[in-house]
């Protein structure tokens, strides 16, 4: 028999050490999203990264709102609007040589901040996936 601990949202999810995870992803990688999403997404896109990195950096915890910047991040390095014809990031990204250096590098990016995103997901939606597993479980 598998012995799985109750959840505890007090226990399993720390906003300072969300923060702190948060805090060190973007001291490593900080400027290469910004440069990323610059690439992706134009000057907007890469300021909006280093005004973020400001932000986490100022923050006593982590907000909704840094979470909904990593979400957007994750969004523009997901090439999630590129189908979009009419779109800014599908033009600039049709301007991207597929073979240049900058696309693995964003595609280690993706990778990286889907990883940092699990590790702080809210507790909220921890417990709603925690309970829809149950759920599916017992049906």
């Amino acid at each position: 028999m598998t012995y799985h601990p109750k959840f505890d949202p007090a226990r399993d999810f720390d906003p300072t050490a969300d923060l702190q995870l948060t805090r060190d992803f973007m001291h490593e990688h900080g400027s290469a999203l910004a440069s990323a999403a610059h690439l992706l997404g134009g000057s907007a896109a890469g300021g909006r990264v280093l005004r973020f990195i400001e932000a986490v950096k100022e923050s006593g915890r982590i907000t909704r709102a840094h979470r909904r910047e990593l979400s957007y991040l994750h969004y523009l390095l997901s090439l999630e609007n590129v189908g979009n014809p009419g779109s800014l990031e599908a033009a600039l990204f049709a301007e991207i040589d597929l073979s240049s250096p900058e696309v693995e590098d964003i595609c280690l990016l993706t990778y990286l901040l889907t990883e940092l995103l699990e590790r702080i997901a809210a507790p909220e939606a921890a417990s709603d996936a925690a309970t829809a597993a149950y759920l599916g479980d017992a049906v």
